[in-house]
């Protein structure tokens, strides 16, 4: 009874031994590396030099097992392919890992789980990317199994297989580069001139066997040297869907996703890019950085950035146009202004608004006749220069008197004369028996030698003019009887001037100040006196001919245009004397243009 029970006892435990040998040797299953697009094994592998390539690690878990720890060493030649990435893959099954690569040419990767992963069951281990580095050769990209199993005595270690890469050499590289939109050529350097508007298209290759259905990308420029026109995505682009984002100014982020994807090989438009070069010369570079480019996000397949690098060249600029006469300036009746340019083909535009010339702006092609007060702003443009500066020029007519007060007419003389500059009342709007005010004038211009009476003080008791600090009069009168009656019109007082120096054609202000007395609440208006810039030449065509005396008889006719220095003789009216005057200079006659 007793050898019978040992003997079912025996029995028992060798068929026991026999099924837990089955169970953890044919079953055991295997590690090794998989294609992560299309899931297939890989027990080899071509790649080119330069090409990144991707691999998962995957292993078995057999029946009726529970993997809750393991740990795996990775290796391979450093000499030949570098570490790209390393990392646990994305959706992995076995909830903690860690990978380790410290050490060139070999990755540690372990993990452990209190629950478990119950067989049968594959898991991921691995995402790997690495980079084919080395002239064409082959190595092995082994798998050691240091640890498996539900624990350290309960072992079930998978049968490592190895991936042999081979690198067969190079491959065209896989570029994101920006291109000529006109011919077609690839842009590395651009000179631009300023001002100019210039036009790129971005373009990245799709590897063969790849297809892309999503992409990112980041472009960078320099704000202070180019202004962003147009970022958009081009015209006939294969790729469906697009989104150009440019907010932020210096960034352009463009991304596109779609389903179906482009199949490689293939190179797509990805950004048509206007941009204006603004500022002074320099250099800078358009740099694009690849945030996204592949299948998904695990299967990526990154084109290599090429920069453009832009460089501004100034463009010529047209010289300032010039206006005659200058600067500011003041006439009586009528002024004719001549505006040229020294930059040959310039064409020259000018305002009489104040506004800025522009390209729509009137174009000067003869002498503008000012009749009132005006200011000419001109400028010069051609054809990929840039416009010349903005000329100026300010004229004014020379007031009258108010409709009632006191004010300074005008006058003009010539450097070296003795010149009268009247002080007038117009209008009085009281009687006047005192008064007193004050000339302010450029005394680097006129040099004050005396005084008159005028008709209107002639009988008063006082009438004083009394030279006062830096180019001031005080002048003031008074008297008992005879005074100025309301609405009187006259001259109060002729004040003398040698005239010193002064520019020809210029006008030089005296104004009327500090008013007191009778004329206190007048309304009061300053004058001024011009260096006298006639010498006959009224038609200023650069001598005196019949045709400048012809020209001032018109105007003694009124029948047609009166320039300013019509009045040849400054008698104050336009006579005939005056083009007798011209035709006696022409004839070498001594006249009144003569001192």
């Amino acid at each position: 009874m007793k050898s019978r029970t040992w003997r079912s006892t025996f029995i028992m435990w060798a068929l026991l031994f026999t099924f837990c040998f089955l169970s953890t040797g044919a079953y055991a299953g295997s590690v090794s590396w998989f294609d992560p697009s299309s899931g297939a094994k890989i027990a080899s592998l071509d790649v080119s030099q330069g090409e990144e390539f991707r691999l998962i690690l995957k292993a078995d878990v057999p029946a009726n097992k529970t993997l809750k720890a393991y740990k795996f060493t990775v290796k391979y030649d450093k000499s030949m392919v570098s570490l790209v990435k390393a990392e646990k893959p994305a959706g992995s099954s076995f909830p903690p890992a860690n990978v380790n690569y410290g050490t060139p040419g070999e990755i540690i990767l372990n993990g452990f789980d209190s629950n478990g992963v119950n067989g049968p069951a594959t898991i991921s281990l691995l995402e790997l990317t690495l980079k084919a580095e080395s002239t064409p050769s082959t190595f092995s990209l082994g798998i050691q199994v240091n640890n498996f199993g539900l624990s350290n005595i309960d072992q079930f270690p998978p049968s490592a297989e190895e991936a042999r890469v081979t690198v067969i050499g190079g491959q065209q590289q896989q570029t994101v580069s920006w291109f000529d939109p006109s011919s077609g050529a690839k842009i590395t350097s651009l000179d631009v001139s300023q001002g100019e508007e210039f036009r790129l298209i971005l373009k990245a290759d799709v590897p063969a066997n790849k297809t892309l259905k999503a992409y990112k990308f980041t472009v960078k420029y320099d704000k202070s040297m180019v202004s962003l026109v147009k970022a958009d995505k081009p015209a006939g682009s294969s790729f469906p869907p697009a989104n150009v984002n440019y907010g932020t100014p210096g960034e352009i982020i463009l991304n596109g996703f779609d389903s179906n994807g482009i199949n490689g090989p293939a190179t797509i438009s990805l950004l048509e890019l206007t941009l204006k070069a603004e500022s002074t010369p320099g250099t800078f570079s358009l740099s694009t950085q690849v945030n996204n480019f592949g299948s998904s996000n695990i299967d990526q397949f990154s084109p290599s950035a090429e920069e453009a690098g832009i460089i501004l060249v100034p463009l010529p600029i047209v010289a300032k146009p010039e206006l005659s006469p200058s600067y500011d300036v003041f006439f009586k009746n009528t002024i004719s202004v001549t505006i040229s340019c020294a930059t040959p083909g310039a064409t020259i535009r000018y305002t009489q608004d104040r506004s800025e010339p522009t390209e729509s702006s009137p174009i000067y092609s003869e002498p503008l006749i000012l009749t009132e007060s005006t200011t000419i702003k001109a400028k010069g443009f051609k054809s990929n220069c840039t416009p010349s500066e903005t000329a100026i020029g300010g004229y004014r007519k020379l007031p009258t008197l108010l409709p009632w007060g006191l004010g300074i007419e005008g006058s003009k003389g010539k450097v070296g004369q003795e010149v009268r500059i009247p002080v007038k009342i117009q209008d009085a709007p009281n009687k006047v028996s005192a008064f007193g005010f004050t000339v302010s004038y450029n005394e680097d211009i006129l040099e004050y030698i005396g005084h008159e009476r005028g008709e209107l003080t002639a009988s008063f008791n006082l009438l004083d003019v009394n030279p006062f600090g830096s180019g001031q009069l005080i002048i003031g009168g008074v008297t008992s009887e005879g005074a100025i009656p309301q609405g009187a019109n006259g001259t109060l007082v002729w004040l003398k001037f040698k005239v010193k120096q002064g520019n020809k054609g210029w006008c030089y202000s005296l104004d009327i100040k500090d008013v007191k007395d009778g004329t206190a609440y007048f309304q009061t208006i300053g004058g001024f006196f011009c260096i006298n810039p006639c010498e006959g030449d009224l038609n200023e065509d650069g001598e005196i001919t019949p045709a400048d005396a012809l020209i001032a008889f018109q105007c003694y006719l009124r029948s047609g245009v009166c320039p300013d220095c019509s009045d040849v003789d400054e008698n104050g009216e336009v006579t005939p004397n005056d083009a007798l005057c011209l035709f006696r200079k022409y004839l070498g006659q001594t006249g009144c243009l003569d001192d």
